[in-house]
């Protein structure tokens, strides 16, 4: 499914929101990238608070889109969510950043090439 939040001006924020997070777990969870991109552009053009509404949604058990991600080495995944402005220092339920789970070397290079772009 593809999100596009100006062909569906029929449904309430709530709607569209529940369907961004719906289609970007998804994405993340099949390692889709390019749909990852989309949702984000997309939620981003609508507004500020629709990106962080599904970039911070947090499934109980899971974490957020990004902890998935990273949790599943998802490079091209990560570096979409990261530059879309994720938050890599919110916690899951265990307590856990999402760097806190990135066990893979080239997983925590994303992390480390973002923040450095982040402050440059």
């Amino acid at each position: 499914a593809v999100f596009l939040i100006s062909s569906t001006s029929e449904m309430s924020d709530d709607a569209l929101i529940s369907e961004a997070i719906k289609t970007l777990s998804d994405a993340v969870e099949q390692n889709r990238a390019d749909v990852v991109h989309a949702v984000v552009t997309t939620a981003a053009e609508s507004s500020g608070e629709t990106l962080r509404a599904i970039l911070d949604y947090s499934t109980p058990g899971v974490g957020t889109c990004l902890h998935r991600a990273t949790k599943t080495r998802n490079v091209d995944v990560v570096r979409t969510l990261l530059a879309a402005g994720a938050n890599a220092s919110c916690r899951n339920d265990d307590g856990k950043t999402c760097y806190d789970l990135a066990q893979d070397k080239k997983i925590r290079n994303v992390y480390v090439g973002e923040l450095l772009q982040a402050v440059a």
